[in-house]
């Protein structure tokens, strides 16, 4: 099956970079975005990179903040 999910940035309340045993063995992770709302609230894009999925996590997270201005 493929999805393909749209969150506004006005909606991201937080943004993680997680990872798992397995996972941090291949230095992937996974970027989880919780958004505003109930049905389908987080994002989880896996498979991504440590230092991408850190580097996107803080260009949505300068993105975000400036959507709250």
């Amino acid at each position: 099956n493929r999805v393909r999910t749209l969150a506004p940035y006005s909606k991201i309340q937080h943004i993680d970079v997680q990872q798992s045993v397995l996972e941090r063995f291949y230095s992937l992770s996974r970027l989880v975005l919780y958004t505003a709302g109930t049905r389908g609230a987080d994002v989880i894009l896996p498979g991504i990179p440590i230092e991408y999925a850190e580097q996107l996590r803080d260009s949505l997270k300068d993105i975000t903040a400036q959507e709250s201005l």
